[in-house]
């Protein structure tokens, strides 16, 4: 993978990637990386630097997809410790509610998984025409 720092890019352009990573706009990237609007435009022609910058924003991505599946777990045990005879029926019901939803969300996405695997695995036909 091509990294920034092996670019004959400056330092600069790691602010810039940093700054639109994190969702600043072009205008505030450069602001942020100490460069004109034009050089970012440039760096954002560059096929070196989108690269990188697409593969930070992957990066991204997958970091906090590894929090949210960290939380997932205390947050089931929130849903589930709220269906207690204790709390309030509107609470339990609301609770039990948001567990089945996710439960399907969470099946219906891992069948898509399952199917896109065997479509993928499968070698494509071609129709003779």
């Amino acid at each position: 993978m091509t990294s920034i720092a092996s670019s004959s890019r400056s330092g600069k352009d790691h602010l810039l990637a940093a700054a639109l990573v994190s969702g600043a706009s072009q205008e505030e990237a450069a602001q942020a990386a100490g460069m004109s609007v034009r050089t970012a435009q440039r760096r954002m022609a560059d096929e070196a630097f989108v690269e990188v910058l697409d593969a930070l924003r992957r990066e991204t991505v997958r970091a906090v997809a590894d929090r949210l599946k960290a939380a997932a777990t205390k947050s089931v045990e929130t849903l589930i410790e709220m269906q207690d005879p204790q709390y309030p029926p509107g609470v339990r019901v609301r609770a039990a509610t948001a567990v089945l939803d996710q439960l399907t969300r969470y099946q219906r996405s891992a069948e898509f998984d399952e199917r896109l695997a065997a479509l993928e695995a499968e070698p494509p036909e071609y129709i003779d025409a």
